[in-house]
C-alpha cells in the first residue's frame, strides 16, 4: 500500500503572487491544538519550529514535525495553492486570544498574514515565515498491512514499556502479527514485567504483496499519545514506519530498527498454585505499604498459607510492616506456605490496570514469572529475590 496522502500541490503550478482566502480561527486553533505533539521547540533547526501551512483542491493542512513523527491536520474546503513555513508558538498565541471569528489571510512562500474583523487594520498581522522548501516532508512508504485499530487498546500494555536508552528496541509497542489463526498482538516489556493484549483485529496484507508481516515496533512516544485517543482510526504498518489516520489528522511515524525479544519464552506453563483475591482489598494494602517505604521503589513480601495472605515490607529505616487479608481462595491447601517477593510498584500498577473485582494470580514457584490474567490481557511479573 502506497502512502498516497503525502501528495503535495506541484511546484510548477503554485502561482507566485500573494493568494487570498478565509478560514474560520476556531479551524486554525483546532488544527494547531491536534499537531502540537510534535511541535519542536529546539532552536538549534528553525525550520521545526514551525508550522507548514499549504492550500490545495481538498483542503486546507497544518504540519509538524519532530523528525522523528510527523501530524498533519486538515480543515476541508477548497483552497489556493500556496505553501509556506509558520512560527507555530506565535501564530497558536494569537488564534487562542481571538477564540474564534473569521479571518482573511494573505499568503505566498514568504508571506503570512491574518485579518481580523473585529480589530482589522490595513496591514493585519504578520507572522515569521521560512521557505517551506527545507520542512522535512513525511516519508512515502509502501506500507505492509492496514486495519482498523483502537488506540486505547495501547493504554492496557503501555505501562510495560521501557524508558531504557541502552535497550531501544524496547522502547515501545511491539506489534505482532506473526501467530496463526489469532488476530493482532500488543505486547511490551522492560524486562521486569511484561503485558500483553490478545485483539480481535485482523491486519489485512494485499494480495498482491504475497508477503507476510511479522511485525512492528511503535515507539514509545507516539504509543502513549495513541493511548490518549478515544476514536477508532485506520492504521498502516510496515516494518519501518507506520500511518495513523482519524478524521482530519494524520500521524506518521518511524518504527524502531530492531530485533522484539520472543517474549512467549518467558510466558509461564501451568500453574501449581491459583490465588483469587478482592482487587480492592489488595490495593488499599499496598498503599499501606507503600505509605511506610522510604524510597521509591519498594519489595512486598506475599506469603499464602491455608488461612490467607500476609504481605510484608521491610525499610531499614522505619522498620517492617506486616498486613493480613483474609479473603483468599487457594486453588489447592497448602501444608508449607509459599512465599514470593515482587516490586510493589510494579504489582500495584498491575492491579490498577484491571477492573475486575476478583483477580486470580496463577504461581509456578517463586523465581517465576507471575501471571495475572483478565480476560485478553496478561500482565507477568518477574519475581523479586527475598
Amino acid at each position: 500500500m502506497a502512502d498516497t496522502q503525502t501528495r503535495e500541490p506541484n511546484p510548477d503550478t503554485r502561482p507566485a503572487p500573494t493568494v487570498s482566502f478565509y478560514v474560520n480561527g476556531g479551524d486554525i486553533a483546532d488544527a494547531l491544538k491536534a499537531i502540537a505533539p510534535t511541535f519542536e521547540r529546539r532552536n538549534t533547526i528553525p525550520i521545526l519550529s514551525k508550522v507548514r501551512i499549504f492550500g490545495y483542491h481538498d483542503g486546507l493542512s497544518f504540519e509538524t514535525t519532530n523528525l522523528d513523527w510527523s501530524m498533519r491536520y486538515l480543515i476541508p474546503g477548497e483552497y489556493p495553492p500556496f505553501e509556506v513555513c509558520v512560527d507555530y508558538e506565535s501564530l497558536a498565541a494569537f488564534v487562542r486570544s481571538l477564540r474564534g471569528g473569521l479571518f482573511r489571510v494573505e499568503a505566498n512562500a514568504t508571506t503570512f498574514r491574518l485579518h481580523d474583523f473585529m480589530f482589522a487594520t490595513p496591514e493585519g498581522v504578520s507572522f515569521s515565515t521560512l521557505g517551506s522548501q527545507d520542512f522535512p516532508q513525511p516519508p512515502v512508504r509502501d506500507y505492509e498491512v492496514d486495519f482498523d485499530f483502537d488506540p486505547g487498546l495501547i493504554a492496557k500494555v503501555k505501562l510495560a514499556i521501557s524508558t531504557e536508552e541502552t535497550r531501544y528496541y524496547l522502547h515501545g509497542v511491539y506489534f505482532d502479527a506473526s501467530a496463526k489463526d489469532e488476530g493482532l498482538r500488543l505486547v511490551a516489556t522492560d524486562g521486569h514485567r511484561l503485558n500483553l493484549l490478545r485483539t480481535d483485529v485482523s491486519p489485512s496484507i494485499p494480495v498482491e504483496t504475497g508477503s507476510t508481516f511479522p511485525g512492528a515496533i511503535l515507539p514509545r512516544a507516539v504509543a502513549l499519545w495513541l493511548a490518549t485517543q478515544r476514536k477508532t482510526g485506520r492504521m498502516d504498518m510496515g516494518r519501518t514506519g507506520a500511518r495513523w489516520s482519524c478524521g482530519p489528522l494524520t500521524v506518521w511515524t518511524k518504527c524502531i530498527d530492531g530485533k522484539f525479544p520472543d517474549y512467549e519464552r518467558v510466558l509461564p506453563g501451568d500453574a501449581t498454585l491459583s490465588v483469587a483475591v478482592d482487587r480492592r482489598e489488595l490495593i488499599s494494602l499496598i498503599c499501606i505499604a507503600k505509605a511506610f517505604r522510604t524510597s521509591k521503589s519498594f519489595t512486598l513480601n506475599l506469603t499464602f498459607d491455608g488461612s490467607g495472605l500476609t504481605l510484608r515490607h521491610t525499610d531499614y529505616d522505619r522498620g517492617t510492616v506486616a498486613l493480613r487479608l483474609a479473603s483468599v481462595e487457594l486453588s489447592k491447601a497448602t501444608k508449607e506456605p509459599f512465599a514470593i517477593g515482587f516490586n510493589g510498584n510494579y504489582l500495584l500498577a498491575a492491579l490498577s490496570n484491571i477492573r475486575d473485582d476478583v483477580v486470580t494470580i496463577n504461581f509456578t514457584d517463586n523465581t517465576s514469572p507471575t501471571p495475572i490474567h483478565t480476560g485478553p490481557l496478561t500482565q507477568i511479573l518477574m519475581p523479586c529475590r527475598l
